[in-house]
């Protein structure tokens, strides 16, 4: 596919760059970027699903003890046998899950105006982000000591931003409990 969209590519700046016309020239390198940007995406993409499959497959083969949180508004749903806290299969609802749903939606929520500056600072490299908010699904490991294993964000805006994203989360520290724990939240992102 690379090497068709190279070949059209070179195509494209052998036609019109033959005539003079610098701006078709100009066109194609627009072109060339636009296009390795999309390559790049693409690869980040590929990553993130080779990672979401690696953690099924912990989940379905030993890592039973597992628990994701995916938190939307104000619904929570868990994956998992029961939650971290709870120690009896068939019995739902310990208090010390809801104190560590309580503990990561204040931590994500206090860390608002860290978040705004790590968008804000794309904002001003990438064009794309100005025309529409993004949907940020961010996702958070957390060992059974509360503090965070490992963060992701999808979809992938740029590598500074992720950087700038995982020393937000951090940040995040959870109360222990006896299971690790992985929290998902989609927070919108607008511009302005």
């Amino acid at each position: 596919m690379r090497r068709l969209t190279a070949l059209a590519l070179l195509a494209l700046v052998y036609t019109f760059g033959c005539s003079g016309d610098s701006s078709a020239a100009d066109e194609a390198a627009k072109l060339k970027k636009q296009m390795a940007e999309c390559e790049t995406q693409v690869d980040e993409g590929k990553k993130y699903i080779d990672e979401l499959n690696k953690r099924l497959a912990e989940l379905e083969v030993g890592g039973g003890d597992a628990v994701v949180v995916h938190v939307e508004g104000d619904a929570l749903t868990v994956t998992g046998a029961h939650g971290p806290n709870e120690r009896v299969a068939g019995v739902k609802g310990h208090a010390d899950d809801v104190a560590l749903y309580e503990a990561f939606m204040a931590a994500s929520q206090k860390s608002r105006p860290a978040i705004k500056k790590c968008y804000q600072g794309e904002l001003k490299n990438n064009q794309t982000l100005q025309a529409h908010p993004v949907t940020l699904e961010i996702t958070v490991d957390y060992k059974a000591s509360g503090t965070v294993k490992g963060a992701s964000f999808q979809p992938s805006i740029s590598s500074t931003f992720s950087r700038c994203m995982k020393n937000v989360a951090q940040n995040w520290d959870l109360p222990a409990s006896p299971k690790p724990v992985t929290f998902t939240r989609k927070l919108t992102l607008t511009p302005g």
